[in-house]
């Protein structure tokens, strides 16, 4: 079994989505917990996450329900989560990801085959192909939609040394060892600051071919005094690592510090790991 774990500030209709595909034992494809953080939604979130019908999916084994009287930033709200968690592997999924056919199985999969490392679905890819809008209400959650979804994830590319954010799995164990999220991140930059401890402590970080999808940036804007807010973020980004969260070279020479084989150049393969349908 996994925790999988969702955080929302406001933005009820995107969890709609998010509930609807978990309600598919197709999608939702092993045993699973739902970790659910409310970061001071202000809408009818709480409501819908307590009424919705996911046991009808024979995989779903349960909810646990924390609410921040405010929005809290993502850092704080992923640590919370994390607490909450009784499992081994949790998946942490934003609040707007679309679960397509055989997608845990598939993340757990590839955990696996690669104990320790991060590993995400590469929704980049297949919010290019699929577009912003491919899924905009539960109602477009049809069977030809979640196939054409499903087809297109498994032709995503694998890439190394790399993994996205607003969809990662990864083991408890990695996550206490680089010391969880850093909550002085409240905006933006806090995924970045995450991803570059797991690269400095050594871990594997992967994205694959899984059909998870992802509108993308739904939520960032929403937060009070959004653009100030990011600027300080990043500032402050660059004064705890030297560099900004683009600068690969930074990353690699931190690396070396750290008596690292430093990430190479990122590595894009086709048709080297894909579970067909």
């Amino acid at each position: 079994m996994i925790s999988i774990l969702s955080i929302a500030f406001n933005q009820r209709k995107y969890t709609e989505m998010l509930l609807a595909s978990l309600a598919r034992p197709e999608c939702a494809d092993l045993a699973f917990k739902l970790i659910f953080i409310d970061n001071g939604s202000t809408d009818s979130t709480r409501e819908l996450v307590h009424k919705y019908r996911l046991d009808v999916n024979p995989n779903f084994k349960g909810l646990i329900y924390f609410a921040f009287p405010e929005n809290r930033g993502v850092a704080a709200a992923v640590n919370r989560g994390f607490k909450l968690a009784e499992t081994e592997y949790v998946l942490q999924a934003d609040n707007d990801v679309v679960f397509g056919p055989r997608s845990l199985s598939c993340l757990i999969e590839w955990m696996h085959l690669h104990p320790g490392s991060l590993v995400s679905p590469n929704w980049p890819w297949i919010q290019k192909k699929l577009g912003t809008t491919f899924f905009r209400s539960p109602a477009d959650l049809t069977p030809a939609k979640m196939k054409k979804l499903e087809k297109t994830g498994f032709k995503a590319r694998l890439e190394t040394h790399r993994a996205t954010g607003s969809c990662w799995l990864s083991s408890r164990e990695l996550f206490e060892r680089v010391g969880g999220w850093d909550e002085g991140f409240r905006n933006i930059c806090a995924s970045d600051d995450f991803a570059w401890k797991v690269a400095v402590s050594g871990a594997e970080r992967y994205t694959i071919p899984s059909p998870v999808y992802h509108p993308g940036k739904i939520t960032r804007g929403q937060m009070p005094r959004s653009s100030e807010q990011q600027e300080k973020d990043v500032m402050r980004f660059v004064e705890k690592w030297g560099g900004h969260p683009e600068d690969k070279s930074r990353l690699r020479a931190l690396q070396i510090e750290a008596g690292l084989e430093p990430d190479p150049r990122p590595r894009k393969f086709w048709n080297v790991w894909r579970r067909e349908p």
